[in-house]
């Protein structure tokens, strides 16, 4: 394989494409794109439509700017802040620039397969550095490339591909400034691994130090403790410079994610025992993975282990830096380190398949010694037991068949193996070959040099063909109906704009209804919808929502959803309709409700219907409030806290909740303080109920299930103009398993669902779980509440609150009087008038940052938080002129030390240039 030198490139494209149209055939094959059917459609595709539009509107009109807030996005929210995570540092999705919007469907498809591509480029980069073997690169690229995590992740998050591109660069710019001293290289790198996501520039810090470290003390320890510190010097001088180039789009993205609600969430460091069974059995042979330990590569590690092994002395880096990632994997607290110290998820667990392929690379040889021999025979009877025991005890599960079908074929690779080590007369054999002297029926044949190459190269072809064999097993087991059937949950081609326009077809005519709304309506408002399918529909249509799922919701929202106890809440989806309570997302500015035939009984209090397309109904907010309105008291927030949450509820129509230092300003003192909050904890009814409980389930404050759906019925009297809530108090439930709890009355029923503690990521503690079960003009009968899980669930006291509306239109009719007049609102500002008799503070309904700078009467204002999570701006007495602007938090130092690292770059470059020309 002499020419490999040369056209490793081209084999390697050669192998990419055959590789491709095998394992992707299931897709091709049910016409299936690669939007997965959950984040896929909701937020990756959704976003990139949304970039693709931003991005032609910009060439176009470029002396408009690009707009850095968006009102689609939740509550309003920072473009740069939410879009880094997902498209503005990806140099792929700028690619789609090429192409009409119409055809993005395709162009998704093809973007992730491109990024595969570079996958292999990457990595074949980084080992013919390291000068291995030609054949060894390939198969390691291959491996690589097509590894459990790119299978997995890829179709599923088509940007974590990018850091399986980056890692191996950033690897070789470490190893150029040891060896070489340059510095050029990995400053690049560093910078376009901070600019393209923060979340994995964080994974990639870490493993680089680590790896930078090993290197030095097992290659460069004889050149002493300054060689060190100099390199190290080195290191954190263009970490500066690359940090300083992405500080653009990395300090507005630090502060977003700072302000998010991901930051203080509860944290669960532990590993189930399925984990471990599985970490180094089934996940290293098959895509399967508990919290993302996707480490599959191929069957060909098996038999590489060993080697390396025996060899540790020889591969000292390597064998390290796989100790030290195996650690990673199996304490709980280092992976929860590595997710920026949240839930242990291993997303950097594609190191960890690179390790392994690069493994491969250094030890696949033409000989190995009989200790190795050996070793290998013993790693594949235990291996062999392992896969035994799993069907025997799974009763033959697919997955460990699939497992089982893995430790043949590396059975076959250790039978190559061990031909290669005992072939003595491969010369002897190739002469006769050569001599023409090969007969078949007593005839004389021509060899041609290609069956020469074959007969030469035999054992790596055998180990090529099993590799990939190894790899479409791996595919076949996850994107089968055979086993984890993951195929089935992507989008069929050209369904995708339907998918959006239907609501997963929850509302057949959803876009009709938006469109009718958006046309005729041309104020500010936001549109709620039920249900609350595809969150981000707001971002693709353009219009202003109650709803978001993004990675980096605001921590100030999610905490009002907190507050309120709302059902829905999570860290993602800081926001997702509140419920559909009347008096909250009124607040919020709520003017429109669509909704299904099926859903019209949840409409809240207060909506009369407005126009039909299909079967899907709009209906109107006859109490709609503008996005401004004026309180004249306030509340500290001490005094709040002490409220339920369904009080809180009430007291956010009356008052401004604000932190008492805020008070010291001068301002505030002068409103006035609500301190009496009788009328606020009066405001709701507990109603009798008479508890039906025909499986003796409740047993002093706890009910006990003995098998799954159990449920009572708690059976009230009538209730009059009024919502209902059912309000559980102190809750918590015995065990680790994911349940929910569904509460149904009429034809209303909601479920609140409660993930597993130890094996999800978005487990969060559910002490105060209030259903709310929709509005009634009259109603009575039975509450049905069922317990998905069989176990023990601890309950504190369980009430039914009625919520009576008979104050709600007085209490709107006292904030339209104080609400903003002659609104108009961009997504650079928002502009109106307010004439008041008191003082007072005006809240404005958008998430809360930094980033809106206030002037009243053209006076710059300093802004407040106000009701956990609104902008506030205190106000006197009069008729005022409101203008909020806003600026991106950091982008202007963002700006200047990008400038900053660029000069410094340069002077980089010219140094290290010089440096060169010398030499």
């Amino acid at each position: 394989m002499k020419k490999i030198q040369q056209n490793i490139y081209v084999i390697y494209t050669i192998l990419f494409v055959i590789i491709v149209g095998v394992i992707f055939s299931i897709f091709f094959m049910n016409d299936k794109t690669f939007i997965w059917q959950a984040d896929g459609l909701k937020q990756h595709f959704i976003i990139l439509k949304d970039f693709h539009e931003a991005l032609q509107e910009f060439i176009s009109n470029p002396s408009n700017g690009l707009d850095l807030f968006s009102w689609e996005m939740g509550l309003g929210m920072d473009v740069i802040g939410q879009y880094s995570y997902y498209v503005l540092g990806d140099p792929f999705a700028y690619l789609i620039l090429l192409f009409p919007t119409q055809s993005l469907e395709i162009v998704y498809s093809c973007l992730i397969i491109l990024r595969l591509y570079f996958i292999g480029i990457a990595f074949i980069q980084y080992a013919k550095y390291h000068q291995n073997p030609n054949q060894n690169i390939l198969l390691g690229a291959i491996l690589y490339t097509f590894s459990s995590f790119a299978l997995f992740a890829g179709v599923r998050h088509p940007y974590f591909l990018n850091a399986m591109i980056l890692f191996p660069f950033l690897l070789l710019g470490v190893d150029k400034l040891l060896k070489e001293n340059k510095k050029v290289f990995l400053t690049v790198w560093v910078a376009i691994s901070a600019i393209s996501n923060y979340y994995f520039f964080y994974m990639h810090t870490i493993m680089l130090i680590i790896y930078a470290i090993i290197q030095h003390f097992c290659e460069y320890r004889k050149e002493g403790i300054k060689h060190f510190f100099r390199k190290l010097g080195s290191g954190i001088f263009i970490y500066i410079i690359g940090i300083l180039i992405a500080s653009i789009i990395l300090l507005p993205t630090i502060y977003a994610f700072l302000n998010s609600a991901r930051t203080g969430e509860e944290t669960i460091c532990q590993y189930s025992l399925d984990y471990y069974k599985c970490l180094f059995s089934i996940n290293l042979l098959t895509a399967y993975g508990d919290n993302w330990s996707y480490i599959g590569v191929s069957s060909i590690i098996l038999v590489m282990l060993p080697v390396l092994l025996m060899r540790r002395k020889q591969y000292k880096v390597y064998f390290t830096y796989l100790i030290v990632a195996t650690l990673f994997l199996i304490i709980p607290i280092l992976g929860s380190f590595m997710n920026g110290f949240s839930f242990p998820n291993n997303r950097w667990s594609f190191i960890y398949a690179f390790i392994l392929s690069y493994i491969v690379t250094l030890c696949l040889d033409s000989h190995y010694s009989k200790k190795e021999i050996k070793a290998m025979n013993l790693i594949m009877i235990l291996y062999t037991a392992i896969a035994v025991i799993g069907i025997l005890c799974c009763k033959i599960e697919s997955t460990y068949v699939i497992y089982l079908v893995q430790i043949i074929l590396a059975f076959f690779m250790l039978g190559c193996i061990w031909y290669q080590n005992n072939d003595k007369v491969d010369e002897t054999s190739l002469e006769h070959v050569k001599k023409n002297k090969m007969s078949l029926n007593n005839k004389i044949h021509k060899v041609y040099p290609w069956q020469e190459k074959l007969y030469k190269n035999r054992f790596t072809i055998a180990i090529f063909s099993l590799s990939i064999i190894s790899i479409i097993l791996m595919a076949f087991g996850l994107y089968s109906s055979y086993d984890r059937n993951y195929a089935k949950e992507f989008i069929a081609e050209g369904q995708t704009e339907e998918k959006l326009a239907t609501q997963l077809g929850k509302n057949e005519s959803y876009a009709k209804n938006i469109q009718n709304i958006l046309q005729t309506d041309h104020s500010f408002y936001r549109i709620a919808k039920i249900p609350h399918h595809v969150q981000n529909l707001s971002i693709y249509y353009g219009y202003s929502s109650t709803e978001c799922f993004l990675s980096i919701g605001n921590q100030y929202v999610y905490n009002l959803n907190l507050e309120l106890a709302d059902y829905q809440h999570s860290t993602t989806s800081c926001i997702r309709g509140l419920g559909d309570r009347t008096k909250i997302t009124t607040l919020l500015g709520t003017k429109y409700y669509v909704v299904d035939e099926k859903n019209e009984n949840n409409i809240p209090y207060g909506y009369l219907l407005k126009d039909e397309q299909d079967g899907v109904k709009t209906y109107e907010n006859q109490y709609a409030l503008p996005i401004g309105v004026v309180y004249t008291q306030y509340m500290i927030r001490e005094a709040y806290e002490s409220l339920s949450p369904l009080e809180k509820e009430d007291a956010l129509l009356k008052v401004a909740v604000v932190d008492e230092q805020d008070i010291q300003n001068t301002q505030y003192r002068e409103m006035k303080e609500k301190t009496d909050l009788e009328d606020i904890k009066q405001s709701n009814q507990i109603v009798p109920y008479q508890l039906i409980d025909e499986g003796n389930m409740v047993k002093e404050g706890k009910v006990e299930t003995t098998k799954s759906n159990q449920s009572i019925d708690l059976e009230i009297g009538e209730v009059e103009n009024a919502e209902l809530y059912v309000y559980i108090y102190g809750f918590e439930s015995q065990g680790n398993n994911g349940h929910s709890i569904t509460a149904s009355f009429n034809d209303k029923k909601v479920t609140k669902t409660i993930e597993n503690k130890i094996t999800s990521a978005y487990y969060q503690s559910a002490p105060e779980i209030l259903l709310p079960l929709g509005y009634y003009e009259t109603a009575s009968g039975k509450i049905n509440l069922k317990f998905s899980a069989k176990g023990t669930y601890e309950i504190e006291k369980i009430e039914v609150i009625a919520v009576p509306m008979d104050s709600y239109e007085a209490t709107i009719a006292n904030l339209q009087k104080n609400a903003l007049e002659n609104v108009s609102v961009s997504n650079r500002e928002i502009k109106g008038t307010v004439n008041i008799e008191e003082n007072g503070i005006l809240q404005i309904a958008t998430s809360y940052t930094s980033g809106w700078k206030a002037y009243v009467d053209g006076v710059p204002t300093d802004t407040i938080r106000v009701n956990t999570a609104f902008i506030g701006i205190p106000l006197e007495a009069g008729e005022h002129q409101i203008y909020l602007e806003y600026e991106v938090p950091y982008l202007k130092l963002g700006i200047v030390c990008t400038l900053i690292g660029v000069l410094g770059f340069i002077v980089l470059v010219i140094i290290e240039w010089r440096c060169l020309r010398k030499k």
